[in-house]
Order: structure tokens, then C-alpha cells, then sequence
């Protein structure tokens, strides 16, 4: 009896160890808009303690596609709805790609532009602006809208390490904390192509294992 419950122990201490584990605190509830697509909702667990880590959930025909976004890498899966419902889920080895980040640092610049108030709430509205502006005439870079709320539980960045920008925003020096209220992409006449709009933020607990092996 012992030996079985020493070896159940050794058992879940190497499953433990051989799992990499990402907690969320927060959902975050989008409206996802692009030029030529459907509207739909995108749904971002996030953790407002450390921005290492992001999941992204959205609905493709009644079944949730979970892109699980971790430096450098994406992982993907798809579920059920009602699988999806849980607090911890489990993923042994879903397909996952490599990141390749698009974006130099030397191409772009972050400028802060004056606060805006939406419904009352004054927000932050940062742009990261293309520095060979003929770039945006010729519509090959696209100027880009950060528009961040503060709030008293966000203590980590608002951009993600998992970002394309991140890099930029390092080298800008400071990135702002808060939640993304909008983001989005617009051209040289300032029509928006991409968009996501806060919905509504919700305190809900959602853990993501992922097994090392899978890495």
C-alpha cells in the first residue's frame, strides 16, 4: 500500500514536471471586424499579472478554434463548445507553427497621440506609424492604433510579449499597462481595415498544460 501510494506520487510529481502550465485570470470579449469578412467575436484569456502568454478563442461553425500564443511559438486546437467550459483543459500535442515576426524595429515608430474619451473614460491612444511614409501611400505598411484602458487589476503591459510589436515597443522604451479598448489597422486616408473592439472583461480562471514533448 504504501509502495503503490509512493509510486502514485513519483507518478503526478513527473506528469507535473513534463507539463508546461499557463494561467489566465481575465477574458477579454472582442468584436473582430476586417474589410471583406464576417464580424465575428474573439474571445482573449489573458493574465494581468504577466504578458508572456495569450489565448485566443473564436467560433468557426459551431466549433471553438484555441490559438494558444507563447513567445515565439503558436499552438492550435479545436473543440466542442461544451468541452471548452471547464477551468483547466489539456493539450497533448496540437499542430503549432513557428512565429516569424514580420516586423523590424528600425522600420516602424511608436508616437503617443493626445488622450481620447470614449463614453466618458479618457484612454490612451498610442500609434505605430511606418517611418518610410511612402510605404503607406503605396500600401504596403498600414499604420497601426492602440487605443488602452487602464485598470486597477493589470498590473502587466498591455501588449504581449507574443506580439509582432513587441520589439518596437521595447525599443520605444515604455509600454503602457491597462487592457486594449481597440486596436486597429487603418490606411493612408484613415478607413480602418482591421479592428477589434472591446465588449466587456470578465474575471474568469482558465488553465492551458501543454505537454514539453510537444515543444
Amino acid at each position: 500500500m504504501i509502495r503503490t501510494l509512493q509510486f502514485l506520487l513519483l507518478l503526478t510529481a513527473f506528469i507535473a514536471t513534463a507539463q508546461d502550465e499557463y494561467d489566465f485570470d481575465y477574458t477579454l470579449e472582442y468584436e473582430y471586424v476586417a474589410t471583406g469578412l464576417p464580424n465575428h467575436k474573439l474571445y482573449v484569456f489573458v493574465n494581468s499579472k504577466d504578458n508572456t502568454s495569450r489565448l485566443n478563442v473564436w467560433e468557426e461553425k459551431d466549433i471553438l478554434v484555441l490559438k494558444l500564443s507563447v513567445v515565439g511559438r503558436a499552438y492550435y486546437n479545436r473543440m466542442l463548445r461544451e468541452n471548452f467550459f471547464v477551468e483547466s483543459i489539456a493539450l497533448r500535442c496540437p499542430p503549432s507553427s513557428i512565429v516569424k515576426n514580420e516586423y523590424r524595429v528600425k522600420d516602424y515608430k511608436v508616437i503617443k497621440l493626445q488622450d481620447t474619451v470614449i463614453n466618458t473614460q479618457k484612454l490612451n491612444h498610442y500609434i505605430l506609424k511606418p517611418v518610410n511614409e511612402k510605404k503607406i501611400k503605396r500600401k504596403q505598411l498600414l499604420i497601426e492604433h492602440f487605443i488602452i484602458a487602464q485598470h486597477p487589476d493589470f498590473e502587466a503591459p498591455s501588449i504581449s510579449k507574443t506580439d509582432p510589436t513587441y520589439a518596437i515597443w521595447e525599443a520605444y522604451g515604455k509600454i503602457p499597462q491597462g487592457i486594449m479598448q481597440q486596436h486597429y489597422h487603418a490606411d493612408e486616408a484613415g478607413n480602418k481595415v482591421l479592428a477589434t473592439y472591446l465588449g466587456q472583461v470578465i474575471k474568469a480562471t482558465k488553465y492551458i498544460s501543454l505537454y514539453k514533448s510537444c515543444r
